[in-house]
């Protein structure tokens, strides 16, 4: 969905930079939506309230690295490399840096598997 929007924005002629931060958050919503069903499935019975502030806080630093990584690559190349190069590989880039840290974030904080009490023995409390 990211490089969805990202295109889309480009094309009316929106800077790569300012264009990078509405695909960016459009990707942060979709994303809550495909974790919270897909990927940690036995988090459904918990609030998606909370589950959603923790993944929006979450994501920021995923964001955030994908961001930076994107608009680096694309602020330094040369302006005659610039014009053959697509803005939607630096965002790709950019998702990928921000996908790790997105994954192990949410994985370990927002949709943490919860462990039971167990007693000596290893019976569940």
């Amino acid at each position: 969905m990211n490089l969805g929007v990202l295109t889309l924005l480009l094309a009316v002629g929106i800077s790569p930079p300012l264009a990078y931060l509405p695909a960016i958050g459009v990707s942060i919503v979709s994303n809550f939506v495909l974790n919270r069903i897909l990927t940690f499935r036995y988090a459904l019975g918990r609030s998606i309230g909370g589950q959603f502030v923790g993944f929006l806080c979450a994501s920021m630093i995923g964001a955030s690295a994908q961001y930076l990584t994107a608009c680096s690559i694309v602020n330094h190349i040369p302006s005659f490399i610039y014009r053959d190069f697509h803005p939607q590989l630096a965002a790709l880039a950019g998702i990928l840096v921000g996908f790790v840290f997105n994954f192990l974030i949410n994985r370990h904080f927002v949709f943490r598997v919860e462990r039971r009490a167990t007693d000596s023995a290893g019976e569940i409390l």
